[in-house]
């Protein structure tokens, strides 16, 4: 029997738990942005796993875009996009 007490005792780290009639557990762990379960993306039976592995690829393009904005405003931008691009 799956209800919202089941999310009373769920720990999903960087997620949202969900009352679910399709895990062993009766919940899965719906990750926040940026962040991902220690499971193979295609194996649905461990959503119930908390959302403790951060994805860099996301929180490195957040990064990339907050320095892109503070380069736009600063007048001799293109001395800061020489430095960042230059290998």
């Amino acid at each position: 029997m799956v209800g919202g007490d089941v999310c009373k005792s769920a720990e999903c780290g960087k997620g949202t738990c969900k009352p679910s009639n399709d895990s062993n557990f009766g919940f899965a762990c719906q990750c926040d942005d940026g962040w991902k379960q220690a499971r193979p993306e295609h194996d649905d039976g461990l959503k119930f796993l908390p959302c403790v592995i951060p994805n860099c690829e996301f929180f490195l393009e957040k990064r990339l875009q907050k320095l892109i904005a503070l380069c736009n405003s600063v007048v001799d931008c293109h001395v800061y996009r020489e430095i960042l691009c230059t290998p």
